[in-house]
Parts: C-alpha cells; structure tokens; sequence
C-alpha cells in the first residue's frame, strides 16, 4: 500500500487534529486499503493502539462506501476535501483509508508498518 500525502489537502480542514498538527510543522498522510470496509470497529481500535508504539496519539480512518466516506470523522470535512482524499488515495467503494498527522518521524513509522 502505497502512503500518500495528504498535507496540501488537509491543511485548512475543519477537522483540528489534522490542521493543527500541519500549522506546526508536521505531516498529513494516509493509505487505501482494498476491501478494508470489511475490517470491524475492534481491529481498527487495535490498529490505533499499534501505531501508539510509533508516537501517534491516534489513527484517523474512513470506510468508503457506495453512499460514500462513512466515519466519525467525515462530518469535518468538506464535500471537496473529502473527493480530494479519495482520489489522493484511490479509494473505492469497499476501501478503508487510514490517516496520521503528527510530525514526519512519528506518521513515517506509524503508517510504514
């Protein structure tokens, strides 16, 4: 799975957590995983809890589905954030998307493993 950048998209977003780590100077990036919307809310917790080996304080995440992005994330974006993410990505119906933003260090390690 491929990281992607997410920082230009993400840097003026409603949602704090992201634009608040990139005012500081840190990273928003993100991978699609295929078929990943099958994945339950218990291993995604699970997936948060890995990457706070790594220093992040938390692991953002979107389902993507055919009535589009669902998460408790979702309502603080835009419709166009929310297209930018998804094409950045390349995610489709039945994808998950994973997002960290911290400093480059800690999304790099968090992300990458």
């Amino acid at each position: 799975m491929e990281i992607s950048d997410l920082t230009e998209v993400l840097k003026s977003s409603g949602f704090k957590v992201f634009s608040q780590a990139i005012e500081k100077g840190g990273v928003a990036r993100g991978i699609c995983v295929p078929g990943g919307e099958k994945f339950s809310r218990s291993v995604i917790e699970d997936l948060t809890k890995f990457v706070s080996i790594y220093g992040a304080r938390g692991l953002a995440w979107m389902k993507i589905t055919d009535k589009g992005p669902e998460s408790n994330i979702v309502k603080f974006f835009t419709a166009q954030e929310l297209e930018n993410i998804q094409k950045k990505l390349g995610a489709k119906s039945g994808d998950l998307l994973l997002f960290l933003a911290d400093d480059v260090k800690v999304v790099a390690s968090g992300l990458a493993h």
